[in-house]
């Protein structure tokens, strides 16, 4: 059991640092595209922090949803073991 929660907790932490470099990226693409266009980098900054704010407050629903799921499984596997008598 203790590696099926290793693995859901690693799978989870890939989950939720892949949501937030994929945020950045989009960030950094749109600070470019911004600086290229000519527009304020002002702008693109707010939009930024706003995104990165977005991206962070993701990882508590994520990690508890896998927390309800590790739960459920526990749970379970405890449900369907026969005890010996």
């Amino acid at each position: 059991m203790t590696a099926l929660y290793i693995l859901i907790w690693i799978y989870g932490s890939l989950v939720v640092s892949f949501f937030i470099g994929g945020l950045l990226l989009f960030a950094k693409i749109e600070y470019q595209n911004d600086v290229r266009r000519g527009r304020s980098p002002f702008h693109s900054a707010i939009v930024n922090f706003v995104l990165i704010l977005v991206a962070f407050s993701f990882i508590g629903p994520v990690y508890f949803f896998f927390w309800a799921i590790l739960k459920l499984i526990e749970k379970l596997s405890k449900a369907f073991v026969f005890k010996k008598s």
